[in-house]
Parts: structure tokens; C-alpha cells; sequence
């Protein structure tokens, strides 16, 4: 990989002034840019080369309002373009796991959720940084887990 100063200073001075937004303008977020952004963030760093995750990508009008019912009222969802959705995917390994004839014994272990998790983390963030050097604000939703009905 070779270095350049320049554009390390452009992004570093981009990623200090990174913000959460709660905001959104109506502009939709072109197909183009959305691909590379959650290329990025498939190329992200990970503990076990698994990606044990799922993203869900929500664009649907309707979905994002019922997403921002979901969490609580959080209406700034509902204006966003797009809705990202990050979740441990067990299943998708479970089905790889028995295509290529291996055994599956990943959600067996706390070590295994761990390092998930940590991938999962990693992988959010780096499509949140890559949103953010696009001009795309973004902001982490977690409230979800604290409204789901006991």
C-alpha cells in the first residue's frame, strides 16, 4: 500500500470533525455510493475472517417510519434516506459451516460472540466512516433493545 501523506491528512482532518446526526435532508443516497460504502465496510477489519454479521439495508418510506416506531420515536430515522441494520448472522455461518462440510460450533462459545461482536463493531464503523468522508451523516441507534416489549 502506498502512502500518501495528503489524502491521510484530508481523511484524518474528516474523521476529527465526524459528528452524529439526527437530520436528514430528502436527497436520496445514490445506488453507486451506498455499494461502495458497504464495500467498505465488508473489507473491514475482523477477528476471525467470518463476517458473522448481516446488514439489512431498509430504504423503504414505510419500513424506516416502523423502524423509528420500533426505537422508541426516534423520528430522524423515519427522514433518513436509508436505514442500516447490523446483526450477528449465526444462521448464514450455520449454512456455510454445512456446505463445506465443517462443523458449526460458533454459538457454542463466548469467545465466538465476542470476536462477532467486535467484527460486527468494526464493520459498522468503518461504513459509518466511510458515510461520513461522502458527506453522508449518520447516527448509531441502540435504544432499539431498550423498548422491545418484555
Amino acid at each position: 500500500m502506498e502512502r500518501d501523506l495528503e489524502k491521510a491528512h484530508w481523511a484524518l482532518n474528516l474523521m476529527q470533525q465526524r459528528q452524529s446526526v439526527r437530520s436528514f435532508t430528502d436527497q436520496p443516497i445514490p445506488e453507486e455510493t451506498l455499494h461502495e460504502i458497504l464495500s467498505a465496510g465488508i473489507n473491514a477489519a475482523t477477528g476471525g475472517n467470518l463476517q458473522p454479521y448481516s446488514i439489512i439495508v431498509v430504504k423503504d418510506r414505510q419500513h424506516c417510519r416502523e423502524l423509528a416506531d420500533l426505537c422508541g420515536g426516534q423520528e430522524f430515522m423515519a427522514q433518513a434516506a436509508v436505514n442500516l441494520i447490523f446483526l450477528m448472522d449465526w444462521h448464514k455461518l450455520a449454512v456455510y459451516s454445512r456446505a463445506m462440510d465443517a462443523p458449526f460450533t460458533a454459538n457454542k462459545s463466548i469467545d465466538h460472540f465476542l470476536i462477532a461482536l467486535e467484527d460486527l463493531v468494526c464493520a459498522a464503523q468503518t461504513i459509518e466512516t466511510a458515510a461520513w468522508l461522502h458527506g453522508i451523516g449518520s447516527c448509531y441507534v441502540g435504544t432499539v433493545l431498550d423498548v422491545i416489549p418484555q
